[in-house]
C-alpha cells in the first residue's frame, strides 16, 4: 500500500493489479511466461518509497521492479542456495531503499539494495523439531517495524511467527550458516507394488524406493530445475504405474504433466542406481480447449493439484486453477472431465474407488475438497465425509477402507461409522502427525502417509498399528521405541517390463536415412541427425542437422515438428554450459547450431521432439575421450 494505491499480487493470473482506494482499477501489469517483464506465480508485492512495486516471482525464482504504471525497472536473483540465489521467493518487505525477501526453502531473509546488490542476509535453517529462536522452518511472510530494526516473521508450518530485533553486541553470536539445498520430504506419495515415489517438490526432485522387508530403500531419484524438456519448477503430485514402468509428475509450476521410465527388476540387488530414471514425454497443459469437454468456449489453463491412477489404465489430475478433475488416458492426452454438482470447488488428491458402476462405465473417484472440508465423489457428487478443517488427501484401499488426511487438525483417520483416528498430532510420537498430505497403499495394506510437517513418512499395518517412520533422524527418533518388528515383504507377482520402442527397418529411398537415428522413449517418432564435424569433439562446438519423422511413415517428414537439444552427464551431475539454437530449413531437415559438450567422458544427447502441447524425447549416448 502507498498512498491512495492497494497493490495485489494476482497470484494465479501471473499479474499484478493496483487499485485505488475507491476500488477503481489503476493498472495491470505482468503475463505469464519467461521474458524479463512476465511472471509465473507471483507470491507478494511491495511498495518502495518512490512509488514503485517489488514483485516476487515464485517459481522465475527472481525479484522484480516495476513502476507504478507497470514499466520494469529491475529484476535479479537466479534459483539457488548461494548468497543472492532464491529458493522460493514469497514474502517482501521495504524499508527506506532496501527490500528484505522471505528465501522460503533457503530457511532465511536477504536484503538487497536498490540497485539489486544483496547487502545482508539473517536467519538459518532449523534442523531440530520446533527449533526457533532465528532459526528458520518454511518462513513466507514477513513485516518490519517502523524503524526496521525488527522483523515479524511467519511460518505457517510451524503455526507460529517469530519476532526478531536488533543483536546485542555485547553478546557472542555464531555467524550465519550458508545456506543449503533443502533435503525434506514433500507431502506426495505414490506406491505400486513394492515401488514407492515421493516428491522433494524445493529442490525439486523426486525419490524412488523399494520395499524390502518393511523399510523404503532409495533405488533412484531425478529431477533438475528449469522450464526445459524433462525439468521442473514444482512437482505437486505423482503416481507410479509398475506394470508399465512409469512414473508421472504433475508440476504445477509449468503446468505441464511428465511422464518418466525407469527400471526395475524384483530379482536384482537392490541398490541406487543414479540412471535408473529417464524422461520420456510431457504434456504441456497451458492452453486446453475448453469446448472440446465443457460447454463453453476458448482456452483454459489447468494448474496441477492432485494426480492418481483412474483404475482402468488412465489417470485423473485435479485442477486447482479451474476446481475440476480430468480425466487423461495414457498417452497423458485429456479424455474427460468431471465437474462437482456443487459447482467447482478447491481441489486436492484423489483416488479412484475400488467398487465399480454400471458395465463399462469408467471407475469412481474420490478427491477431497481443501476449502470445503469434505470428500466428494465423482461424478455422482455424493459427500462421502465432511466436517474435516483442511483435508489433503484421500485413499481407497483394496480392502475398500477409506482414509483421509487433515492437515488442520493433524489428523489421519478412516472413513467409517465412528471414523477412528489412526494418528493425531501435532507432535513426534509414533500416533501424531503435523499436517499430514499425501497417502497410498502398501503392499499387505498397509497404509503410508506423509507427515510432512516433520519431514517423514508415516506406515500404519491394516489394524491402524504404527509400523515404521522413516525421514529425518531426528524428527522418527521419538518413534523408534514402538517400532515394529520388520516382515518379509509379501510376495507380489511382477510383470516383466513392457518392450521397448524399436526402429523400424529403413528402404534407404530418403536422404535422412543415411544419418544416425533415435527413436523416442514412447516410440511415436524418429530422429534422423548428423553433426559436423564428426565425430564431435571434446569442448569443440558443433551443429547438427536433423529430420524427424513419425515411426509410422518414416519415409515422411513430420514436419509440424520442431526439437528442442541438450544434453547431461548423469554421473557429474550437470549439463551442457550453452542453450543451442534451432532453424528448420528449406527442405524440412532442422539445424541445430552453439552446441557444444565441455569436457570428456560419458554424455546423453537429448532430441526433444514437440507436436502440439505434447514433447516426446529421443536419447543417445556419447563417449568424449
Amino acid at each position: 500500500m502507498a498512498g491512495e494505491l492497494l497493490a495485489v499480487a494476482d497470484s494465479g493470473n501471473d499479474r499484478v493489479q493496483v487499485f485505488r482506494f475507491d476500488g477503481s482499477l489503476a493498472a495491470v501489469f505482468g503475463s505469464r511466461g519467461p521474458a524479463a517483464e512476465q511472471m509465473n506465480r507471483p507470491s507478494d508485492v511491495a511498495f518502495a518509497a518512490d512509488g514503485s512495486i517489488y514483485v516476487a516471482d515464485l517459481f522465475h525464482q527472481r525479484v522484480q521492479r516495476f513502476s507504478a504504471a507497470g514499466e520494469l525497472l529491475l529484476g535479479f536473483g537466479t534459483p539457488g542456495p548461494n548468497p543472492g540465489q532464491f529458493g522460493g521467493p514469497t514474502g517482501l518487505a521495504v524499508h527506506g531503499t532496501f527490500v528484505h525477501v522471505v528465501d522460503r526453502d533457503n530457511s532465511r531473509v536477504q536484503i538487497f539494495d536498490a540497485a539489486g546488490e544483496l547487502v545482508d542476509w539473517y536467519g538459518i535453517h532449523a534442523l531440530r523439531p520446533r527449533e526457533g529462536l532465528g532459526k528458520l522452518h518454511y518462513p513466507l511472510r514477513l513485516a518490519l517495524s517502523a524503524d526496521g530494526r525488527s522483523a515479524l516473521i511467519s511460518e505457517p508450518v510451524e503455526d507460529r511467527v517469530q519476532v526478531l530485533g536488533p543483536v546485542d553486541p555485547n553478546e557472542e553470536v555464531l555467524p550465519p550458516l550458508p545456506a543449503l539445498p533443502p533435503s525434506h520430504f514433500g507431502g506426495a506419495v505414490d506406491a505400486d507394488g513394492p515401488v514407492v515415489v515421493i516428491t522433494e517438490p524445493s529442490i525439486p526432485k523426486v525419490l524412488l524406493f523399494q520395499m524390502l522387508d518393511g523399510e523404503p530403500i532409495e533405488i533412484g531419484s531425478f529431477g533438475v530445475y528449469g522450464s526445459r524438456s524433462g525439468q521442473m519448477l514444482w512437482p505437486a503430485d505423482v503416481a507410479v504405474d509398475l506394470a508399465a514402468r512409469r512414473i508421472f509428475v504433475a508440476d504445477s509450476g509449468s503446468r505441464r504433466l511428465l511422464s518418466y521410465s525407469f527400471r526395475f527388476d524384483p530379482q536384482e540387488e537392490v541398490g541406487f542406481d543414479p540412471e535408473r530414471v529417464r524422461f520420456v514425454a510431457a504434456a504441456d497443459l497451458g492452453e486446453i480447449e475448453l469446448g472440446d469437454f465443457l460447454s463453453g468456449s476458448g482456452t483454459v489453463s489447468i494448474e496441477p493439484a492432485g494426480l492418481w491412477r483412474d483404475g482402468e489404465g488412465g489417470l485423473c489430475l485435479s485442477d486447482a486453477r479451474q476446481g475440476l478433475v480430468w480425466r487423461l488416458d495414457s498417452r497423458m492426452e485429456i479424455s474427460g472431465c468431471f465437474v462437482p454438482p456443487q459447482g467447482r470447488v478447491v481441489l486436492g488428491d484423489g483416488c479412484a474407488l475400488a467398487a465399480r458402476g454400471e458395465a463399462g462405465a469408467p471407475r469412481a473417484q474420490c478427491v477431497v475438497d481443501g476449502l470445503g472440508g469434505r470428500v466428494l465423489e465423482l461424478p455422482s457428487g455424493r459427500v462421502v465425509a465432511s466436517g474435516f478443517a483442511r483435508p489433503a488427501a484421500v485413499l481407497a484401499t483394496q480392502a475398500g477402507e477409506l482414509y483421509v488426511t487433515d492437515g488442520g487438525s493433524h489428523s489421519l483417520q478412516r472413513i467409517g461409522a465412528a471414523r477412528p483416528e489412526v494418528a493425531r498430532g501435532p507432535g513426534l510420537g509414533s500416533r501424531e502427525l503435523t499436517k499430514p498430505r499425501g497417502l497410498c497403499e502398501l503392499q499387505g495394506g498397509r497404509v503410508l502417509v506423509m507427515d510432512w510437517g516433520n519431514h517423514r513418512g508415516m506406515i500404519f499395518d491394516r489394524e491402524n498399528k504404527f509400523v515404521r517412520a522413516f525421514g529425518s533422524q531426528l524428527f522418527i527418533r521419538p518413534t523408534y521405541a514402538d517400532k515394529q518388528e520388520k516382515t518379509p515383504e509379501p510376495a507380489a507377482p511382477t510383470a516383466p517390463p513392457p518392450a521397448g520402442p524399436r526402429v523400424p527397418v529403413l528402404d534407404g529411398s530418403r536422404p535422412w536415412h543415411a544419418g544416425r537415428s533415435a527413436i523416442t522413449h514412447d516410440g511415436n517418432f524418429l530422429v534422423f541427425w548428423k553433426p559436423t564435424p564428426d565425430p564431435i569433439v571434446e569442448r569443440q562446438t558443433f551443429a547438427v542437422e536433423a529430420w524427424v519423422t513419425r515411426a509410422s511413415t518414416p519415409n515422411e517428414l513430420a514436419r509440424e515438428a520442431s526439437i528442442e537439444l541438450d544434453a547431461a552427464m548423469p554421473e557429474h551431475g550437470h549439463g551442457m554450459n550453452v542453450v543451442p539454437r534451432s532453424t528448420v530449413q528449406e527442405g524440412g531437415s532442422i539445424r541445430i547450431e552453439g552446441t557444444r559438450l565441455h569436457m570428456p567422458g560419458r554424455w546423453e544427447v537429448y532430441f526433444d521432439v514437440r507436436v502440439g502441447p505434447r514433447t516426446e524425447r529421443a536419447q543417445v549416448t556419447l563417449e568424449l575421450d
